[in-house]
């Protein structure tokens, strides 16, 4: 039995709707700062990135990559054709492909890292985060130990009297996992009440994709960024802007397109993706 222990943190449904002639994405891997092109079913591919561990939880392992193989990735298929139609979505569209743009942006290796990180923070000292705070780790087990020892979470607190100095803190990923459907819900609830708009790019370019598409508002660091609210690359030629102001479809500026490329480029993990070997190199130049 074939075990998906190799797992895709960007749908190849997705993917698909950036591929070149040759259906094969032009590729910049930013560590290495080369150019490739390769295969859909090749990248971004991490290893059991959601599967659970059958040891601390009641769903099987496999119980994330398979709903989200099952019952989200689909949606891009479905959705991408309204959008190559450059039709506004109604309410229960939205409602649906809100979850998409949700798993989206918690699926990614950046936001694991600073889910993980604000667990650690919100046990050791309290503190709220973009996605955890002290509220949110009530759902997880915890352990103490004093040398070794274990004690209880009275013991610790009377021990350490609130001094965390040199108190270090073993966060399993499952806690991650946890985080992933709660705020997937949570988020996907926020984006379909919100105003969509769809940026259509002019002809002759295109948007950029990466291993991290969606951004949020409070991400970009431009501040003459010219497009207020989230934004998301649907395909080469279409941009989802989620807001609190407007609704409609309208046709990008040159401007716009060139600065959605280089936050899709700042904001990527590792991997920026294109349709076209020249808009990617172009786009990378300052990089290579």
């Amino acid at each position: 039995m074939n075990l998906p222990v190799k797992q895709h943190i960007v749908p190849k449904t997705y993917l698909e709707q950036f591929v070149s002639c040759n259906d094969k994405l032009w590729v910049f891997q930013k560590d290495t700062k080369s150019v490739r092109q390769q295969s859909i079913n090749k990248v971004p591919i991490i290893k059991d990135f959601y599967t659970i561990n059958e040891n601390k939880a009641t769903l099987e392992p496999y119980a994330i990559e398979n709903f989200l193989a099952t019952e989200l990735e689909p949606l891009y298929k479905k959705y991408v054709k309204v959008f190559n139609e450059k039709r506004v979505l109604d309410i229960l569209e939205k409602q649906q492909f809100a979850y998409v743009i949700a798993s989206q942006k918690m699926r990614t290796v950046g936001t694991k890292k600073k889910v993980l990180k604000e667990i650690e923070r919100a046990l050791l000292y309290g503190e709220s985060g973009n996605w955890v705070d002290k509220e949110s780790i009530k759902v997880f087990a915890q352990t103490y130990y004093d040398n070794e020892e274990e004690i209880s979470q009275k013991d610790f607190i009377s021990r350490t009297k609130g001094i965390m100095e040199g108190v270090s803190a073993d966060i399993t990923e499952d806690c991650y996992i946890q985080i992933l459907i709660d705020k997937t819900k949570e988020l996907g609830e926020l984006l379909a009440v919100q105003k969509w708009s769809y940026l259509v790019a002019p002809q002759g370019r295109f948007f950029l994709t990466s291993d991290n598409p969606v951004i949020l508002e409070n991400e970009i660091e431009d501040r003459f960024f010219p497009i207020e609210g989230l934004i998301f690359p649907v395909t080469p030629q279409v941009l989802i802007n989620l807001n609190l102001t407007e609704e409609k479809i309208r046709v990008a500026g040159a401007n716009e397109v060139k600065k959605v490329n280089q936050q899709i480029i700042n904001k990527s993990d590792r991997f920026v993706f294109s349709n076209s070997e020249n808009l990617l190199r172009g786009n990378v130049r300052k990089l290579l």
